[in-house]
């Protein structure tokens, strides 16, 4: 457990939050098969576009929680600000009428962004306190 710092929490979280708003969209894309065998045109197009955005939302996510912990290591900020942009757009798209599924993905993104924070507040706690 000492190896567990908030980077490598913020990245597990962000990739589950990924995750999970994958499964929302796979599962969204089942309802819409469901709309589809049973006639409901309206129904289909709205799980099918519902399906396209928290894919993009789970990727998004997963990428953002990706470069945060690898490739952008030296800008945590940067990565906390897209993840919390992403979490927001995710609680946006998932109302309550969609289920609880992008709303635990969007709390996981959010909590990774918030981790993500955590260093650079860090520091401009330590540069204020010194100045």
């Amino acid at each position: 457990m000492a190896h567990w710092t908030e980077e490598r929490i913020a990245f597990g979280l962000g990739l589950l939050g990924g995750l999970v708003f994958l499964l929302a969209a796979f599962l969204a894309l089942i309802i819409g098969s469901v709309d589809l065998a049973s006639d409901r045109l309206n129904g289909t197009l709205a799980a099918g576009s519902q399906a396209l955005l928290l894919a993009a939302l789970g990727a998004l996510g997963g990428l953002f929680a990706y470069l945060g912990y690898h490739e952008w290591r030296d800008r945590p900020f940067s990565a906390a600000l897209l993840l919390i942009l992403v979490a927001v757009i995710g609680v946006m798209i998932g109302g309550p009428g969609t289920g609880a599924l992008p709303l635990v993905g969007a709390m996981l993104v959010g909590l990774a962004g918030i981790l993500y924070l955590l260093e650079p507040m860090k520091r401009a706690a330590r540069y204020v306190t010194t100045a």
